[in-house]
């Protein structure tokens, strides 16, 4: 029997959803600087981020040292996520401003999306001083600490954002993404759960709470998990991949097979479409299909060569697979192989040569039964 492996994707946690320091950096310098500044507000009011920051570009021209400017400029393309662009406007604002809070909230903000931990939890930190009791920053730092795997700060951090405002939806998600994190399930399935009462609709809570059964091996609970984060976002991939699996562990076989046949025909990332091709590859293996089984192995380290588990599959397959229709004997192949093919043709003088050594071994043998003949003795027959 094969031995089966199942891939399970972790749906990637939510950011961090707190707001921007309420409090803004100096003060508009000219009546055509607030112009701009109004004008972009307006175009993110409508969902146009570019043309918001077409106007800023424009307005920092005529004002390049302005800190209202460059505060609104920093914030947006950190939300476009132009990271380094952000970056680089923040620290220009930082040097102008360098004791503002709201800056370096702003910044810690930027250098956790560029994965700067050192920067962005000294910034919170300094953010934090003027404002202790700020749930937002708190939560912010936890994930800095979060993303930096020092867990046991990550969750003192967001359970101080509870404390300060407890209506809050994502402090508890990150609570339940630690305990997953640390094999508490069931501590996890009570975090999402309160992050479910305030938002029912939260993809990431649904999901982790299906991620919590299907290790919990309750594969129904993690069935119906995975089904509202699909009736949430219908086209999520991650979801129907879970999904997926967990149908197979409730060997509902041909349900997860639609499902993986959509991600290996549609999907275009490499990893998931490796693993969806290998998960049918198990379907097939309980199938006892082992030729179809044997090419879906293929085809998974084809696109990912470093699969170690469709590598030993395919092995145990193929061994399976020659169990099961074993070779012919060798020494009848070689038989076989012998009277097709025709004799080999000897020149006349090879030719002579054989004669005269049969003629030579038949003389041999006449003298012997003559000799047998005269003593009496009987010799073995001499083949």
């Amino acid at each position: 029997m094969l031995a089966i492996g199942f891939t399970l994707l972790l749906l990637a946690s939510i950011g961090p959803q707190s707001p921007i320091a309420p409090i803004a950096p100096g003060s508009v310098q000219n009546e055509a600087a607030l112009a701009a500044e109004q004008q972009a507000l307006d175009a993110r009011k409508a969902g146009n981020n570019d043309e918001a920051l077409a106007i800023l570009l424009q307005a920092q021209k005529s004002s390049p040292e302005n800190p209202r400017l460059l505060y609104d400029l920093g914030i947006l393309e950190d939300e476009m996520h132009l990271y380094q662009d952000a970056d680089a406007t923040l620290a220009h604002l930082q040097k102008i401003d360098p004791a503002n809070p709201s800056i370096s909230y702003a910044v810690a903000r930027v250098k956790l999306d560029l994965g700067q931990l050192g920067p962005a939890e000294e910034n919170m930190q300094a953010y934090l001083k003027g404002r202790p009791d700020d749930a937002s920053a708190h939560y912010g730092l936890g994930r800095i600490y979060q993303q930096g795997l020092e867990l046991e700060k990550a969750k003192a951090e967001f359970e101080r954002s509870i404390a300060l405002q407890p209506v809050q939806t994502e402090g508890y998600y990150q609570l339940g993404d630690i305990a997953l994190e640390q094999h508490d399930y069931t501590g996890a399935v009570a975090d999402f759960s309160k992050t479910l009462e305030r938002n029912p609709k939260h993809g990431g809570a649904l999901a982790g709470t299906g991620i919590a059964y299907f290790r919990q091996k309750q594969y129904d609970k993690a069935e119906g998990e995975y089904r509202k984060v699909l009736e949430t976002v219908s086209t999520n991939k991650t979801a129907k991949f879970n999904l997926a699996d967990a149908l197979i562990k409730q060997s509902k076989a041909e349900d997860a097979n639609k499902l993986l046949a959509i991600l290996n025909v549609k999907e275009t990332e490499t990893g998931l479409r490796s693993k969806a091709i290998y998960n049918q590859g198990v379907i097939l293996t309980q199938q006892k299909k082992l030729e179809e089984s044997i090419e879906a192995y293929k085809e998974t380290l084809r696109l990912n060569p470093g699969d170690q588990e469709a590598r030993e599959n395919l092995q145990k397959a193929l061994l399976e697979l020659k169990k099961k229709n074993p070779p012919k004997k060798q020494e009848e192949k070689k038989k076989q192989e012998q009277k097709q093919q025709p004799k080999p043709k000897i020149s006349p003088r090879d030719a002579q040569q054989q004669l005269k050594l049969l003629e030579q071994k038949e003389k041999q043998v006449q003298e012997r039964l003559q000799k047998n003949l005269r003593t009496g003795n009987a010799q073995p027959k001499d083949w």
